[in-house]
């Protein structure tokens, strides 16, 4: 299919939930969901269907991961069944007005109040450890965020509530986050939830309707993935890099794919620690990255025609200026290797000698195999022939950049491993070597200084993103229901 030739349709939307790796050392449960679903509504029109939910973890949101469950199962279940009923096929702008406010207060009632009687069933079949004994029930226990995207092949919508992103990427725009969580009244870690009182009333800030022309791609995501990036032009340029990936087209199964998760554990591991979830999707087929512009060549200046030969009178007047000119820096040299002699005559002492410098302390690179060597080479090139993702890629390497000890000795144990971007990170730090025996490009080599050039406390937390502890939003409410609360962010206190 092609990017520039229509119709279009949506890919079968891929959608994947990996343990961040905080909780993986802790052994701590995923606290996040993911779901995609792929449907005909009344009038055989295509609609794929999108959710993810982040649940909040701590001591206090103990069966969170249970909620973040629900919420996704229930949100593709109503939503499904709606949408199955519906004549769809349609750019009338009071039909999109209709599902607007389905989407914004119909749904979202029901969302909420199917969740509250799924987690009290959970409850009571669920036997209490001995450590919540008699704890009486509250929805706090299952709290989580829920983002819910409609795919069609004439308009997308999004609805939910939390600190979730979605990021829209085309080839006629500039990538962008079409969705996040505002922050008002928020602070800290705060978020909204469906644990809240008032949980159906927050749908409608985050809902919308888009309509389509162009191929464009969407990546819905939990909080995880944004807090790995240090910037949000890291966090674009990431999920731009994870569509590339997973080529969802060309997918032979929904939400399965090797690659993603691969990405996802070190998306993880080298950044927040945090659980991650996304779900992608892509209507047509997006263009690649651009590859970097080769340099003009360089402007020489013209040569002298070949008959001509210098004036040998004017080339003897030359010499003779030069002359003089010449004697006067000899003269200068001469005085200042005298000065230099004397000063270290007065330095020279047995109690003041230094040392040698030793020879191992200079950098060396490690010997590289040839199979080592061209596989580093087409790690340089998969780079460099996208320099958009590079920064994406090495802000997921967030702390090998904060890595200590022999260069030389990590860089031939990640090679051993054929973790060849990790390799490249050492190589080109303190002690590494450098990577000019491996050709390598300038945006690549402009990236890695940058990043070893970071402060050590730099860990790539965006703005507006959160970190820490959690805090729910301060709203009027009875004992034991969920108003202001305090949430400790599962995983946190560990990266």
């Amino acid at each position: 299919m092609s990017s520039r030739q229509g119709p279009w349709n949506w890919s079968a939307p891929l959608h994947r939930s990996r343990r961040g790796a905080s909780h993986q050392r802790r052994g701590v449960p995923c606290q996040d969901a993911s779901l995609s679903a792929s449907l005909r509504s009344a009038d055989g029109l295509a609609v794929g269907l999108m959710a993810v939910a982040d649940g909040h973890g701590g001591s206090r949101y103990w069966l969170s991961e249970v909620g973040s469950r629900l919420a996704c199962e229930l949100a593709i279940e109503h939503a499904a069944r709606h949408l199955a009923q519906q004549r769809l096929h349609t750019r009338d702008s009071g039909r999109l007005e209709t599902l607007h406010h389905w989407l914004a207060e119909e749904l979202p009632e029901q969302l909420v109040a199917a969740w509250q009687q799924a987690i009290q069933a959970d409850w009571q079949g669920r036997t209490l450890p001995p450590e919540h004994q008699g704890e009486p029930f509250s929805s706090q226990t299952y709290g989580s965020t829920l983002a819910l995207v409609v795919l069609t092949p004439q308009w997308w919508a999004h609805t939910g509530l939390g600190d979730w992103d979605l990021v829209l990427l085309s080839d006629d725009q500039a990538d962008r986050i079409i969705s996040q969580e505002a922050g008002e009244g928020l602070h800290g870690e705060a978020t909204e939830s469906l644990c809240l009182p008032r949980a159906s009333r927050c749908f409608a800030a985050r809902t919308a309707i888009h309509r389509l022309s162009q191929p464009c791609g969407l990546v819905l995501s939990t909080d995880g993935l944004r807090k790995s990036c240090a910037t949000d032009a890291d966090h674009l340029a990431l999920c731009r890099f994870l569509l590339e990936e997973t080529q969802p087209h060309e997918a032979t199964a929904a939400a399965e794919t090797s690659q993603l998760d691969t990405s996802l554990d070190r998306i993880s591991r080298e950044g927040s620690g945090d659980d991650v979830s996304v779900a992608i999707a892509c209507f047509g087929v997006l263009r690649p990255a651009a590859a970097p512009e080769p340099p003009p060549p360089p402007t020489l200046p013209p040569a002298a025609p070949a008959h001509l030969s210098p004036d040998p009178t004017e080339l003897n007047a030359h010499r003779r200026r030069r002359l003089p000119l010449a004697w006067v820096w000899t003269l200068a040299l001469l005085a200042c290797g005298g000065v230099a002699a004397l000063i270290g005559l007065q330095l020279r002492s047995p109690w003041r000698h230094t040392p040698p410098a030793r020879v191992d302390a200079v950098a060396h690179p490690p010997a590289l195999t040839a199979n080592q060597q061209l596989a580093l080479r087409r790690e340089i090139k998969r780079l460099c022939s996208q320099p958009k993702l590079i920064s994406a890629n090495l802000s997921a390497r967030n702390s090998q950049f904060r890595t200590t000890g022999e260069a030389r000795n990590t860089a031939l144990r990640l090679l051993q491993h054929d973790d060849w971007l990790g390799a490249l990170i050492v190589l080109s730090g303190p002690g590494g070597g450098g990577l000019a025996p491996l050709q390598s490009c300038p945006e690549l080599e402009a990236a890695l200084r940058q990043h070893w050039q970071r402060p050590p406390t730099s860990t790539g937390t965006p703005p507006g993103s959160h970190d820490g502890l959690r805090t729910g939003p301060s709203h009027s409410s009875s004992p034991g229901t969920a108003g202001a609360s305090t949430r400790p962010r599962d995983g946190s206190a560990d990266r």
